[in-house]
Parts: C-alpha cells; structure tokens; sequence
C-alpha cells in the first residue's frame, strides 16, 4: 500500500514509486511529472496547497528524491527548477529570501497583497502565508489576512489563464488530510467542504474549455460516520476510525466525557501515532475535454495519462 508521496508521485508521473521516494524510478533516475512536460509543452504552471509547499506530496508534482528530503531542499528545487510558475501556499519557513531574491521571485504573503496582482507576466509568483501548514478553517482568529484554498484558486487560475497556450493547475487539499491525520472528524468534514468550495470557484472561474479532475491519493484514517439518519435535525451521529491517535478508548469514556472531548468521541479501533492510510479505494471525478476516459475502477496511474493526453 502506497505512503501520500508515492501515491501523488503515481498521480504526478505515471509510475509506480516505492515508499518514501519523490517522482523517481528504482533506478534513482528522476521520473518526469505532468507540471514537467506541461512547461515543455508552452503550459503556464501552478500549485495550491493550504498546507506546505515543500510537503512531500505536493512536490511529487516539481521536485525528486529518493529519500525523504528536509523541505528546504524541496524549496529550492521549486526556485532553480523553473517548473512551477505560480505557487501559493504555507511553508515559508522553508524558502531562502537570498535564494527567491537571486532568482528574481515575486513573495506575496497575505490575501490583501495577492489580490493586489493585477497581472502576470512570465515573473515567477510565490505566495508564502504561513511557516508551515495554513491555520485550519475553524481556527477564524488565525486566518485574518490569509487566504483560503478556494481564494488561492481563483487567484491562479486568474493568473494563469492570461497564457494562451493554456495551463496545468495542481490544487492539494492538505488540511484535509492533516485533520484526519489527527482524528478529527469535525475538522475533516469542513475542509472536505472548503475543498467543495474550492471545485466550485474553479468551475466558475476556468470556462467551458477548461478540464477538471478531483482524486484523493490515499484513503486515511478509515473515518465513518456512524448513527440514525438526520430527520428535522433531531439525528444522532458520530464519527468513528479504524485506526489512529485516538485508539484504545472505550464505550465508557464515549458516554462519560463531555462533547469537546473529541479524543473520546472520536475513538479509533486501533491505536498508532497518526492516522494510517487504508485500503479503501479513492474516487475520481472529472467533467470538461477528453474526460470521458475517467469512469469505472481504473489504476491511479491512469489519472496521469489522462491528463498527459489532455496537453
């Protein structure tokens, strides 16, 4: 079963990868992503994430390894590859100002001075909001200035689409995961909607002859939702998961504690530090040009193909 970076690396490449490598053969030669042969192919390039842009998953899309790299290498890649045009997101704490500096990178850091761009023009763009990963939705007092994933997109699409060649946007949901990483069921569903948000804007915003493909990478967590049907909102439900930090609770500590305890709510069948990936299949789903190819049970390989064949 495939760790997140060799998941998004099967997405990002069309290969099969080992665990703990990034978009490189077993041979250690690096593996070609679609943001790769989409800039050779004249493509204006972007990536979003509401975590980090140095997380492994996201730079399965522009960067190699072969070990489990520190995230100011994947930085750098990202500044002397020259492969992703416009990238918004967390991590800041990762990127070198005499680095972004030397290579002439334009650093936005909040909502106010990314709005401000009313143009871009082959200068590369960076939004850097947060050291690390984004303050989740519900954290309000963290998130004054700083954008949500569904400004991040609209943003670049307004950004990328000037390029009349077209353009190859990887959005990730990284919060999402975080918060099933985490057993929190209540964080998890409201980033699931922030990433509904998120497609929404994006319809919206790309035209009819944009194409559209939304896949996990990896199951996480096993979180179900477990009770009676909500009827006149007088439903009873909760969240339960087959494996993560809330392990080895017990129906007593479930009727017992207060409803803020989530780790007791919340309880997870077997215990282990963070939540681990399962063998649930993700879905896909996709609407715009030749997308018709997406449908039924399918390798996650062929995702990248798709999209290859698309360019």
């Amino acid at each position: 079963m495939p760790d997140s970076p060799a998941a998004a690396s099967a997405l990002a490449t069309g290969t099969r990868v080992k665990n703990g490598t990034v978009a490189i053969a077993e041979s250690g030669a690096p593996l070609e992503t679609i943001l790769e042969i989409a800039h050779k192919k004249g493509r204006a390039t972007g990536v979003v994430t509401d975590g980090a842009l140095t997380n492994p998953t996201v730079a399965a899309f522009y960067a190699h390894a072969n070990t489990a790299k520190p995230p100011q290498q994947f930085a750098t890649s990202m500044i002397e590859q020259h492969t992703v045009d416009i990238a918004l997101g967390g991590g800041a704490a990762d990127f070198d100002k005499a680095k972004l500096d030397h290579a002439h990178v334009r650093v936005v850091r909040n909502l106010p001075q990314l709005e401000q761009i009313t143009g871009w023009q082959q200068s590369r763009l960076l939004g850097l909001f947060a050291a690390n990963d984004l303050p989740f939705t519900d954290e309000v007092a963290a998130r004054t200035e700083q954008p949500s994933l569904a400004d991040m997109v609209r943003r670049a699409i307004e950004l990328l689409q000037v390029n009349r060649r077209g353009y190859v946007l990887v959005v990730n949901a990284h919060l999402m995961a975080s918060a099933a990483w985490q057993n929190l069921g209540e964080r998890t569903l409201r980033e699931t909607a922030e990433l509904d948000r998120a497609v929404k804007v994006s319809r919206e915003y790309a035209g009819r002859n944009s194409a559209i493909i939304v896949c996990g990478d990896a199951a996480i967590g096993g979180m179900n939702v477990n009770g009676y049907p909500f009827r006149y909102d007088s439903g009873v439900a909760w969240v339960t998961w087959a494996t993560g930090p809330n392990g080895g609770k017990t129906g007593a500590n479930v009727e017992s504690s207060s409803a803020r305890d989530l780790s007791a709510v919340e309880p997870a069948a077997v215990q282990a530090q963070s939540a681990l990936n399962s063998l649930e299949d993700p879905i896909a789903n996709a609407t715009g040009l030749r997308m018709e190819k997406l449908r039924g049970m399918m390798d996650n390989t062929q995702v990248f193909e798709i999209i290859r064949d698309a360019l």
